[in-house]
């Protein structure tokens, strides 16, 4: 019915809630595929302001689920927010950036590379550091079934960016989370575990 994924690529159903299906006659090779009857509501506030080369920028999410099934039914409130601040450590301003209500990509003031047939050598690029703190929260009413994994997680994750031109990036996090109550991953074989270290490296070319 719900699941969640920690931040930075991390853990899948770091919290989950799941109904059962319904029961099947003993001897037979099938298994139930009655469906639950879910109710959702999705409310999001985001919000962002920009001076110079600073940005912070923050969203907060709400979901609401009641869902039942012959296995059972659940009442789950879901909360979560973040709060995001980027530094361009070049100089780049964010105003060129923002367009059509949101941020895009910034221009970096020394192109490292101009093309993708590697005319190199002309500057640094653009380079952005950046913090962002995240949380997540769940609130159970009647929930007659099983739910495995944490209540809360909160979450920090440091961020360097490296900016070859307007259509090229490579992208390095480092997130620690910690978890309000101690689970074993269902996507994974080991111990309990209540907090995460995650390191990501990513590039991305635009085409």
């Amino acid at each position: 019915v719900l699941s969640t994924r920690s931040e930075n690529r991390g853990i899948n159903n770091a919290y989950r809630i799941r109904l059962n299906g319904d029961s099947v006659t003993s001897g037979y090779s099938v298994v139930g595929q009655t469906l639950a009857s879910v109710e959702n509501s999705l409310t999001g506030t985001e919000f962002a302001v920009a001076r110079g080369p600073i940005k912070f920028q923050m969203e907060m999410f709400r979901n609401d689920v009641k869902a039942s099934s012959v296995g059972g039914s659940a009442n789950v409130n879901f909360a979560a927010n973040y709060y995001e601040v980027m530094y361009n450590i070049t100089g780049e301003s964010w105003s060129k950036a923002y367009k059509g209500g949101a941020f895009s990509g910034i221009t970096p003031v020394s192109i490292y590379m101009k093309d993708y047939g590697g005319v190199v050598g002309n500057g640094i690029g653009a380079w952005q550091v950046g913090f962002r703190a995240s949380d997540y929260a769940v609130t159970e009413g009647a929930v007659t079934t099983a739910s495995s994994g944490s209540k809360t997680g909160k979450t920090n994750t440091l961020a360097l960016n490296w900016l070859l031109n307007n259509n090229a990036r490579v992208m390095l996090n480092y997130s620690e989370t910690k978890f309000g109550t101690a689970f074993i991953p269902v996507d994974t074989s080991g111990n309990s575990i209540d907090s995460e270290r995650t390191i990501s490296m990513r590039t991305q070319v635009n085409f």
